[in-house]
């Protein structure tokens, strides 16, 4: 989920605060989701943490590349300036691992990454 920080209300000024351009967007990712009511979406959830375990890209990571470029990229890029502004990647478990691929991958687009019970991808690339 993209969403975007418009900044601290000031009561008194009757404004918002300024948003640094390359902290106003924050992308979080969510993590495995095991749900009773949904056996499909669960078994594919666990598929992909076996997958991390063996060190291979999921189908998630390409979902993920597919959403950044349709969805998010047209709505960060500023016509003025003809760029890109970067974001604060946020991410669980395995959304924890698409936050560090999206770093890898997005490098350019990234201000800063938190992941919170996440495989570290960082080792196979260090």
């Amino acid at each position: 989920t993209l969403f975007k920080d418009l900044g601290e209300f000031d009561k008194k000024a009757n404004t918002r605060k300024a948003v640094d351009k390359d902290s106003q967007y924050i992308l979080s990712i969510r993590g495995t989701e095991l749900s009773t009511n949904k056996t499909e979406e669960t078994i594919k959830d666990l598929h992909t943490d076996f997958l991390l375990g063996t060190n291979r890209h999921t189908k998630q990571y390409f979902d993920m590349i597919d959403f950044i470029e349709i969805k998010v990229k047209p709505i960060i890029y500023d016509d003025i300036t003809q760029s890109y502004a970067k974001m604060t990647i946020v991410g669980h478990s395995l959304g924890g691992y698409l936050a560090q691929m999206f770093a890898l991958t997005y490098s350019y687009l990234v201000d800063k990454v938190y992941t919170y019970n996440a495989p570290l991808e960082s080792r196979s690339v260090a």
